[in-house]
């Protein structure tokens, strides 16, 4: 008896709770419903094209020039050299799988010139006896091994000194660092890339070949990052910040040009980086989003083919506020800009981004406390979750991997095992990652309005150590 009492109460509760909300209530939950959808599609198409990519490079004859999303002939000129290459490295502090990473980098193929620049801050960063010792002295001892399979890699370090030294022109310390390689390299082909990227060993030769072939007018080709979680034992902030780039990453699945530039991998033409540069040095703070709208203000294509996408093993020990930090330091971006056509895209981004989250979250919300409801929610909530991983974690792994073994094939001896040599295992296919995916995909929506929110009404960001002002959409002042 009190047990139909009990259901009774909840019953009545949310049906009045429902006439408070009324039909904007029950819009904002079918609109969330449709957002989810919408993700759920977006997701579904991304693993497609991934996957389709990676049966091209299986069944290609000339496994290397992977660069398109259609794989080149064997007629193609494979056995040429590419134009010589200076990959910039800014860095920041010594990680526990630094040194062995920057090996690997070093170790990617590519047939042409390539000289690696990491650049830091002071010679007091740690970062600087590891690159000097370790990677810059056993690299050029060990240069005319015909083992190695980058035969013409060399390697230096640069000391770029504090950003906030040069008042007249504030930047980012990573930009700044960016800048100060720049200016000394001669090399026609210019790589922007961070020190904590694993490369597939097609990656370099992939990027030119697209940048050097492709007919239409382009400013550079990107790449983009996929966060998975390893460890299945992680909070579900690790998972939620997983899922921001998740979510950023469906555009990819319908273009190979779609606009976005991630500041992680940057190839161009020399000249064009001089064009950025100019930019980049005039209050510049985030490089991805000045270069993005350098091509839009001269009318150029970002290329992004599908065969560049790097899986990225997230931090497993990220706390709520590292979750946090990493997102209003995202935010923060959209307030900066060049122009006042940059100006106009990151404010309609950042106000839509923050509609449709905000529609999304309250909408589930209503949706699992209403009656009748909450099956449709889960399942929707469910298989959003299990698209976002076979697109991002398992498609891309399987493109990751294909990649490295394709080439190995060509250039037999340099990744006998993809696992040994780059660190990595396969994402988790247990059930937990789907459940807190789950979990983070409605609860990343509200913390992502909240960051913008924050963002908007504070002029400041704490990022790398250091705090940035900005006022105009330029910084203004850096301590």
């Amino acid at each position: 008896m009190s047990m139909k009492m009990s259901m009774e109460a909840k019953s009545s509760l949310a049906s009045h709770v429902m006439v408070m909300l009324g039909i904007p209530g029950y819009m904002c939950m079918l609109l969330s419903f449709l957002i989810l959808c919408s993700l759920i599609l977006g997701w579904m198409q991304l693993a497609r094209c991934r996957s389709l990519t990676a049966k091209r490079i299986r069944n290609a004859r000339n496994h290397i020039i992977l660069g398109h999303n259609k794989p080149a002939d064997a007629d193609d000129d494979a056995s040429s050299s590419f134009p010589s290459l200076a990959v910039i490295l800014p860095v920041r502090s010594l990680k526990p799988h630094s040194i062995a990473r920057w090996k690997r980098q070093l170790a990617v193929r590519y047939r042409g010139q390539i000289n690696f620049t990491f650049v830091v801050e002071s010679k007091t960063d740690p970062a600087y006896d590891a690159i000097r010792d370790e990677i810059i002295i056993n690299n050029n001892n060990n240069n005319n091994n015909s083992s190695r399979e980058n035969f013409n890699a060399n390697a230096n370090i640069i000391v770029a000194g504090c950003c906030c030294s040069n008042v007249t022109s504030l930047r980012s310390q990573k930009i700044h660092n960016q800048l100060a390689a720049l200016s000394q390299t001669s090399s026609e082909l210019v790589l922007f890339l961070d020190d904590d990227m694993e490369l597939p060993s097609h990656a370099l030769e992939a990027a030119a070949h697209v940048l050097l072939t492709d007919k239409r007018p382009s400013l550079c080709v990107t790449g983009y990052p996929c966060d998975y979680v390893a460890d299945c034992q992680a909070p579900v902030w690790a998972h939620a910040a997983a899922a921001y780039r998740k979510v950023l990453s469906i555009p990819y699945g319908f273009s190979d040009a779609a606009g976005f530039v991630w500041g992680g991998f940057m190839l161009m033409h020399r000249s064009d980086a001089r064009d950025v540069a100019r930019e980049w040095s005039a209050g510049g703070y985030s490089d991805d989003l000045v270069v993005a709208g350098v091509a839009a203000n001269t009318q150029r294509v970002v290329l992004t083919p599908y065969t560049l996408a790097f899986p990225t093993i997230h931090d497993s020990t990220t706390s709520w506020i590292a979750y946090w930090n990493y997102l209003r330091r995202q935010c923060y971006t959209c307030f900066t800009y060049t122009n006042a056509t940059m100006h106009r895209v990151n404010a309609t981004m950042a106000a839509v981004h923050v509609a449709l989250s905000l529609l999304t979250g309250i909408g589930a919300t209503i949706a699992v406390t209403t009656p009748g409801w909450p099956l449709v929610a889960f399942v929707l909530i469910t298989l959003a979750s299990a698209a976002s991983i076979r697109s991002a974690d398992l498609a891309v792994w399987e493109l990751y991997v294909t990649g490295c073994r394709a080439a190995a094939r060509v250039a037999p001896g340099a990744w006998h095992d993809v696992d040994a040599a780059t660190g990595f295992s396969p994402p988790p296919t247990s059930l937990v990652p789907y459940v807190k995916t789950a979990v983070a995909v409605v609860f990343h929506q509200f913390v992502i309005a909240a960051a913008f929110a924050v963002t908007f009404f504070r002029s400041d960001v704490v990022w790398g150590g250091r705090r940035y002002w900005c006022k105009g959409g330029r910084l203004s002042k850096v301590d």
